[in-house]
């Protein structure tokens, strides 16, 4: 792969390049570009502490926006205030400085407690420091359906953009490098000997004709998990919204999740993220991979066998489109 640097004359050629670039990144052949919701967000941390455990999700029928709180610690509070914003504006995007949070902040407390917020929610806001408050716009896009071209891999946002509404973009990144490591570790590297008679060195050596395979495995894998959880919060978010823009829906809604925590323990579709082991995950993979055989299969055969011993039956989105290209460089 030969790669070129957009802010120096500098050429590199490598055997693997990752694609970790975000959401915005510069991937120029990428087909499906993220497209804007609809919906910003305005977030910051308050030194108050939380009133209550885990995480709420109260909403405003008129003020049209819906809101979550989390404590990130016992005298911290993570605020995240949604809104309809029809027209994109990137350029109102980002850190808006401490005079620039100060003022978003203050105006936001003020028509909350116009509208008839809690208070407990209110002071959340004004309470918060003004150098964390960050505006951003919410883009998403339909699932993938390859990550992967050649010896071009795609990691975290630049391969699934999430809506921010179950928390788990982060995580879904972090289990993509998890996942990818153990089967480059597993599948491409073997002990070498380091020259000094004492057996093996801790250096690998790279096989990168088992490259090909260990990648496909690791989209097979990821692809199902990531459209699931980030398909939950896309769907909670909607739902968030519905609340606020109806007041029979919002009570129903809003007893309904009272129920489900109360019998849960926490709203059933935050359960997604956490309750997952990628490591078991890889070695299920592994496992069916060798069932099939290296020799002689197709990929679709490879890939149904491998979802079936991991028990999901999430299918890969836009099957037609398999030729997708999903990075370059």
């Amino acid at each position: 792969v030969e790669i070129t640097f957009t802010n120096s004359d500098e050429t590199v050629r490598t055997s693997l390049l990752f694609g970790c670039d975000g959401v915005l990144g510069a991937k120029a052949s990428l087909e499906q570009q993220p497209e804007y919701t609809g919906v910003t967000c305005l977030m910051g941390a308050s030194p108050v502490p939380s009133p209550v455990r885990g995480i709420c999700f109260p909403s405003s029928n008129t003020t049209k926006c819906h809101m979550c709180t989390y404590p990130t610690g016992p005298n911290e509070t993570i605020f995240q205030m949604y809104f309809p914003t029809p027209v994109e504006n990137p350029e109102a995007w980002g850190a808006l400085g401490e005079e620039g949070g100060r003022r978003e902040r203050d105006e936001l407390a003020a028509k909350m407690r116009e509208h008839g917020w809690c208070e407990r929610f209110v002071n959340t806001v004004a309470e918060a420091d003004p150098s964390s408050v960050v505006r951003v716009g919410l883009r998403a896009r339909e699932p993938l359906s390859r990550w992967v071209r050649g010896n071009v891999v795609l990691l975290g946002d630049a391969a699934h953009p999430p809506v921010p509404y179950i928390g788990q973009g982060a995580m879904m990144a972090v289990e993509d490098a998890g996942v990818l490591a153990l089967l480059l570790q597993k599948m491409c590297c073997s002990p070498s000997s380091d020259g000094s008679g004492q057996g093996k060195s801790p250096i690998a050596n790279f096989d990168l004709k088992s490259l090909p395979a260990a990648l496909n495995l690791y989209q097979t894998l990821r692809i199902p998990r990531t459209a699931s959880v980030l398909g939950k919060s896309k769907s909670l978010g909607k739902t968030q919204q519905d609340r606020a823009e109806s007041r029979p829906y919002e009570v129903w809604r809003g007893l309904s999740m009272k129920v489900q925590v109360a019998w849960h323990g926490t709203l059933p579709v935050l359960k997604a993220g956490p309750h997952y082991d990628y490591r078991r995950g890889v070695e299920e993979g592994l496992k069916a991979m060798q069932q099939v055989g290296e020799e002689g299969e197709e990929e679709a055969d490879c890939r149904g066998l491998v979802l079936g011993c991991m028990g999901t039956k999430a299918p890969i989105e836009n099957k037609d489109a398999l030729d997708t290209v999903a990075a370059s460089a």
